[in-house]
């Protein structure tokens, strides 16, 4: 099968009444477009809920939604993360969708160093000064020993 990869449509875009291509734009409504879509193949989002005193949840318990979008420079690291043994596919996209900045460097650099990120405790680390569950616990050098990796 050859796939005619002009059809590949990512990101936002609008059609008409006959499904004819409206391409994105910042205005709120192209003229003929009567639908709008959004295509991101690589989003991973996190929903929260309150649950209810009888045990259960739904739509209208939600908290919070949080959506990460997966890029195409993105997409080559996950490919990089999986091939390396250490993640599969699954739980590299999860990785990816809920580190902070300075993990994130910190892997670019151990998959792709030639691409770009910075080493685990280096000067550029400690500036970027965000946290998330993966490197709360790593705030001095000495807690490098206590990394599970």
């Amino acid at each position: 099968m050859i796939i005619d990869k002009s059809k590949l449509k990512v990101g936002l875009w609008f059609t008409d009444e006959d499904g004819n291509y409206i391409p994105y734009t910042n205005e709120v409504h192209p003229k003929g477009a009567v639908y709008a879509h959004s295509c991101f193949p690589l989003e991973v989002r996190e929903e929260i809920y309150r649950i209810r005193e009888d045990g259960g949840y739904g739509e209208k318990n939600k908290v919070l939604t949080s959506t990460a979008h997966i890029s195409r420079d993105s997409g080559q690291l996950l490919v990089a993360m999986v091939n390396s043994g250490d993640y599969d596919l699954y739980e590299a996209m999860a990785v990816l969708a809920r580190c902070c900045e300075r993990c994130l460097n910190v892997i670019w650099n151990k998959y792709l160093p030639d691409v770009d990120g910075y080493e685990e405790f280096s000067e550029e680390w400690y500036k970027a000064n965000t946290v998330c569950e993966f490197c709360e616990h790593l705030n001095r050098k000495e807690d490098a020993n206590e990394n599970p990796e």
